[in-house]
């Protein structure tokens, strides 16, 4: 994600290309080959695959995965936060629409 918001890209449509390499593609993501390789049509591939391998991101992705973890408690996505309230998936199970309605409509009050 940093690399697409370094680079201009736009930035649902990698989240979608992410989504789909996982869900979709079954592709490993911990394979940077692998992932550069599925990014092809929407990026120069050498270029991000480059990035990845020398550790461009690799400062910013931990001080955000601290921020998720540690300050948000977020350990299951989906998660949201809202007026300091918070809604999490369960366990990974993921949230329900109705849930998620509840929550939005109660200005974050689960």
């Amino acid at each position: 994600m940093f690399y697409a918001r370094d680079n201009g890209l736009d930035l649902p449509a990698y989240h979608k290309l992410m989504y789909d390499a996982a869900h979709v593609s079954k592709i490993n993501l911990e394979d940077i080959g692998a992932v550069s390789e599925h990014v092809k049509n929407f990026t120069d591939a050498e270029k991000f695959k480059n990035a990845l391998a020398g550790g461009a991101y690799i400062d910013e992705l931990n001080e955000a995965n601290d921020y998720a973890y540690e300050k948000q408690g977020v350990w299951y996505i989906p998660a949201y936060r809202m007026n300091g309230k918070k809604l999490d998936s369960e366990g990974g199970a993921g949230i329900t629409r109705k849930k998620l309605e509840d929550f939005l409509k109660s200005g974050g009050m689960p």
